[in-house]
């Protein structure tokens, strides 16, 4: 008997230790500026998981990540039809974002480190859609979740986080219409809204958790 309930969990773990670990391969070896990168924003998460054997470990691990990824999202939809919470547009809307969502992200994954501009233009509709999906299906998720459960500590840390990436993609946009030097803002978004994001499904597990949702999977001789 297996059980997926600490699939969220798992996905946190996966995208938080990707980001820590493959910057520190990188900057052990030579690839990237030493820094606090999510502070400081002196490379990106790209360049992070692009050079030596951080290239190799950044794939290893963000590939599955993304797989889980579209099964966290296919079992939220499943949880959320238990609690009766969404319609059917709803929830077909909320499927669709998740799952492209983790498509998105391993078609980012599987090109980043090559060359050409066809991999450039891949990686950035991987990456740019990657970040929208997810963003608006968790905003999507925090207010389905709102309407069910009302206001909860963890429907409120939902919202809340939500609203702190929408307040970083507006920084994003108005400092490239304003800023000169916007490369290291737009890398200190890019890795605070990778992390928040990242975490977000802690909450969908914490919610799991109170409504007592597991899902099981078992085989037999």
């Amino acid at each position: 008997m297996v059980a997926f309930s600490g699939i969220p969990l798992l996905i946190s773990l996966l995208c938080w230790s990707c980001g820590i670990v493959t910057y520190i391969v990188s900057l052990k070896g030579g690839w990237v500026p030493e820094c606090i990168p999510i502070i400081d924003g002196c490379t990106s998460i790209s360049r992070s998981g692009r050079y030596g054997y951080s290239y190799f470990i950044f794939k290893a691990m963000m590939i599955p990540t993304a797989t889980l990824l579209i099964l966290y999202w296919i079992m939220t939809n499943t949880w959320l039809k238990t609690q009766h919470a969404n319609g059917k547009l709803a929830s077909r809307v909320l499927l669709s974002m998740g799952v492209t969502a983790g498509l998105c992200l391993i078609l980012y994954s599987t090109f980043l480190g090559s060359d050409g501009d066809v991999y450039r233009f891949l990686r950035q509709v991987g990456t740019q859609l990657f970040f929208l999906f997810t963003f608006v299906g968790h905003c999507l998720l925090a207010y389905i979740c709102f309407k069910q459960f009302g206001r909860i500590r963890v429907v409120v840390w939902q919202i809340g986080l939500c609203a702190l990436v929408a307040s970083q993609l507006l920084i994003f946009v108005l400092a490239k219409l304003i800023v000169d030097d916007h490369d290291w803002i737009e890398n200190v978004i890019e890795w605070q809204s990778a992390y928040i994001l990242s975490f977000l499904p802690v909450l969908t597990w914490a919610l799991w958790r109170r409504t007592n949702f597991q899902i099981k999977g078992s085989t037999s001789n």
